[in-house]
């Protein structure tokens, strides 16, 4: 499963998708993408920045990835 976000904050999303991990039945390996121009804040709260890339109005932006 992949879901890109913008600007939401990763405690958010953890507490959003614990029931896929702790359901013991089918654990998933999730993976959410956030495309920021923030440096240094993502990297302390366990996101990878994997690259830049660009929004639709060509600016340039830094593109994270947070594995659950």
């Amino acid at each position: 499963m992949r879901l890109w976000i913008s600007g939401k904050s990763q405690t958010c999303f953890r507490q959003l998708f614990n029931p896929f991990g702790s359901s013991g039945v089918q654990k998933q390996v999730i993976k959410l993408y956030l495309c920021t121009d923030l440096q240094g804040y993502y990297e302390k709260n366990d996101w990878t920045y994997i690259g830049k890339g660009y929004l639709l109005d060509d600016e340039e932006t830094r593109i994270y990835e947070l594995q659950i």
